[in-house]
């Protein structure tokens, strides 16, 4: 009776013992890393406002920015305006826009379940770009917020794009697969650049401004900007972190796992 239970239903091989899927190891980085990463980001930062046409002296831009943050008295010279009008703004906007993409394009792996997967391969830039393209052309903007325009038009045609991929991948493949969107993701993302490309062609009088800013030029940002980009990071970043667990691209299960190949036991 004992040897018929240990015998293979299969007539072939005994399986393997059953492994533990727990590494050991643990995930993310210690406190330590990342007070190390902040304080290297900050110290990079630091060195993008001294650095510029105008190079100014570490100390006196440490001042300004302390004094500014407390309400102290300013120092005389020139590097004040620089330094909180200009240079100051345009790093904040560069560093929350970095946070912003990287949540956004993590929360995009994980979604599809493909660590190569970002915003561009879906096709939501490309469809952000367009709006904003379309509100700089024609000048749409709104009168209590005069950079408000470009940003409602970017939102409404990124969600306007996501709609229109699930759409045509749920027409082509009902079950909705992760290649089928991608796929629809970067042919749609192929149109919009035509259509982009055509709307430059025509906009002769504000081809330098688009061109800048499809490169990713953030010239005349202000702190208003800055704290639009920190709302909307802290709202929606902490919902991603939320769910962090859930959007996890490496955290593929054996079904996805047999389906592209890959042998488990």
């Amino acid at each position: 009776m004992k040897n018929n239970l240990e015998q293979p239903r299969n007539g072939g091989e005994l399986p393997p013992p059953a492994r533990s899927t727990q590494s050991g190891k643990r995930e993310g980085f210690r406190t330590g890393e990342l007070l190390l990463f902040s304080l290297v980001t900050l110290g990079v930062m630091a060195l993008c406002v001294c650095v510029g046409s105008v190079s100014l002296p570490l100390k006196e831009t440490v001042t300004v920015i302390w004094n500014a943050i407390w309400g102290l008295p300013m120092p005389d010279g020139i590097s004040v305006p620089i330094i909180l009008s200009v240079r100051l703004p345009r790093v904040l906007c560069v560093a929350l826009t970095g946070a912003a993409l990287s949540l956004c394009g993590g929360a995009m792996q994980g979604l599809l379940k493909n660590p190569l997967a970002d915003g561009s391969t879906l096709g939501v830039a490309s469809g952000a770009s367009l709006g904003a393209v379309v509100a700089i052309a024609f000048g749409i903007t709104l009168p209590a917020l005069p950079f408000a325009g470009t940003m409602v038009l970017a939102i409404v045609f990124a969600f306007l794009s996501l709609l229109i991929i699930l759409s045509l991948a749920y027409k082509i493949d009902y079950s909705m697969s992760t290649n089928t969107i991608i796929l629809i993701g970067v042919i749609y993302s192929m149109f919009v650049s035509s259509i982009l490309a055509l709307i430059i062609s025509f906009a002769s009088d504000r081809v330098k401004r688009l061109t800048f800013w499809t490169m990713g030029s953030l010239l005349g940002t202000s702190l208003q900007n800055a704290l639009v980009l920190l709302g909307a990071l802290v709202i929606f970043g902490g919902i991603i972190l939320r769910y962090s667990r859930e959007l996890n691209a490496f955290a593929v299960s054996e079904s996805n796992a047999r389906s592209v190949g890959v042998p488990v036991r």
